[in-house]
């Protein structure tokens, strides 16, 4: 009785835990993959273009700044103005600063337009993907396999639905035993019938429809088996992992282009934007101006002397 009704429980929260943590992995994947590129689109046609010539004015200004602050510590420091010296470094700290940004930005990816149907097969096939390779479920896998999970994940991430087809026939063509192998057990020395097939999901579902609300409240008074210790390490791996995941996944969503969606969906809040951005422009054409002038006075300055 302890034994079969505490493995039943703690194979129940293992099994939860693990589809926890599947489903984490794809909303992580589905944010960065399917709805920032679509996001991006939007966000792209309504805004992008009118924010990135701001964006380029705006640090325009900030180089612009910089090189007023260089050439005037030289003439302060009674030191020859190198303007071309200045220019090139100038330009380097502005390519550093574009990589930042570029960089920050984790769902900056062009990828293909699919249909409905091709994004529900797109789907379909991840995840049994990762519900059967994913190394976080499955540290055992082989090289072969681990790369045949890097090449799914690789179409996956660029949406190419072809590629993806493929490595999952050469993942589900070739590793049929090993499918078996993880999901029910390393005991099956022959293929399963399509009756076993039924019989074991059947129980699988069984298991997991059982209520062990009674067992999770009595569990802590008895001692743990050895066995147990294995299950149970296995499933504050899950919850550690999972929530590591749900991590990345609150900063995906609150960076770019997701905290853009509620000024996409208003027409209002857009037409506000764009006239903040029409608004910072000016500013900005103004402040150019204003510095190119600063900075040939203090050039002409330290030509004289």
């Amino acid at each position: 009785m302890r034994t079969q009704t505490f493995l039943g429980y703690l194979a129940q929260e293992q099994q939860a835990t693990r589809l926890a943590l599947l489903a984490a992995y794809e909303t992580k994947d589905r944010l960065l993959y399917v709805e920032a590129p679509a996001l991006r689109q939007e966000y792209m046609l309504k805004i992008g273009t009118q924010e990135e010539k701001v964006l380029e004015a705006e640090l325009s200004v900030a180089m612009l700044r910089r090189k007023l602050e260089l050439i005037q510590t030289a003439i302060n420091r009674r030191e020859p103005v190198d303007e071309a010296k200045i220019d090139k470094m100038l330009e380097k700290e502005r390519e550093d600063r574009l990589q930042e940004l570029e960089d920050a930005d984790r769902t900056l990816k062009e990828l293909p337009e699919l249909s409905d149907e091709e994004k529900k097969e797109m789907q379909r096939i991840y995840r049994r993907v990762i519900d059967d390779y994913h190394p976080g479920l499955h540290p055992d896998l082989s090289d072969t396999q681990k790369a045949l999970y890097q090449k799914a994940m690789e179409a996956y991430q660029q949406q190419d639905l072809e590629a993806l087809r493929l490595v999952s026939d050469m993942m589900y063509d070739t590793t049929e035993e090993f499918e078996w192998t993880v999901k029910f057990g390393e005991d099956d020395e022959s293929e399963p019938t399509a009756e076993e097939k039924r019989e074991r999901y059947h129980s699988m579902a069984v298991r997991l429809s059982t209520d062990y609300t009674l067992a999770k409240e009595l569990y802590s008074s008895f001692a743990q088996l050895e066995d147990d210790v294995i299950i149970i390490n296995a499933i504050d791996q899950y919850r550690r992992t999972r929530e590591e995941v749900l991590s990345e996944v609150g900063q995906i969503r609150a960076g770019f282009p997701f905290n853009a969606k509620e000024t996409l969906s208003s027409s209002k809040l857009t037409a506000e934007y764009i006239s903040d951005l029409a608004s910072r422009q000016r500013r900005c054409d103004e402040e150019i101006n204003e510095l190119n002038v600063r900075i040939a006075k203090l050039l002409e300055v330290s030509a004289h002397g």
